[in-house]
C-alpha cells in the first residue's frame, strides 16, 4: 500500500490539473509479495500513467488489491473509465515503441512487463465490457 500512496504523490498534479481521481480499494489483510520496491514502484507509475492518459476530465482511476489462489498471489487491477484499448491485440501493447499516445515512447508497458516477469508474476490489459479498460498485475505472494 506504501507504494501505491508513493506514485500517488507523484502523479498529485497530473490527478489536479484533470480533475482526475485515484480510488484505492484494498484487502484489510497484510500482502507481502515478493518485491524489487523501485520496480514495482516503476510499473505503478507507468500502468497508472496510462490509465490517466485516457480517463475522462473528472473521472476516477481504481486500484483493486487483494489475495488470490489461496494466498499465494497478490493481484493488483488498475481500472480505467477510457475507450478501452478497442480491437487492438493486447499482447501488442507489451510490443518495444508501439505507442497510442502523441507523447508515449512506447517503452513503458515494456519495463512494467519484464519487472513483474522477473519477480514471477503476469501483467495483462483487457477491455472491460462496459468500457473502459484493465490492468492486472499478478505477483506471487512472499513466503511467510
Amino acid at each position: 500500500m506504501r507504494l501505491i500512496a508513493d506514485v500517488r504523490v507523484l502523479l498529485e498534479a497530473k490527478l489536479q490539473k484533470g480533475g482526475k481521481t485515484v480510488e484505492v480499494v484494498a484487502s484489510p489483510e497484510q500482502l507481502p509479495i515478493r518485491s524489487d520496491e523501485d520496480g514495482l514502484r516503476q510499473v505503478l507509475l507507468n500502468v497508472l500513467l496510462n490509465a490517466l492518459d485516457f480517463t475522462p476530465p473528472g473521472g476516477k482511476v481504481s486500484i483493486k488489491v487483494r489475495s488470490e489462489s489461496g494466498l499465494k498471489m497478490v493481484v493488483t487491477e488498475v481500472v480505467d473509465p477510457g475507450p478501452g484499448i478497442g480491437s487492438r491485440d493486447p499482447e501488442g501493447l507489451f510490443e518495444p515503441f508501439i505507442t497510442t499516445k502523441a507523447k508515449g515512447t512506447g517503452l513503458g508497458l515494456v519495463v512494467s512487463r519484464q519487472v513483474v516477469e522477473s519477480l514471477g508474476g503476469t501483467i495483462t490489459i483487457a477491455n472491460l465490457p462496459g468500457g473502459g479498460a484493465r490492468c492486472r498485475i499478478c505477483l506471487p505472494a512472499a513466503r511467510p
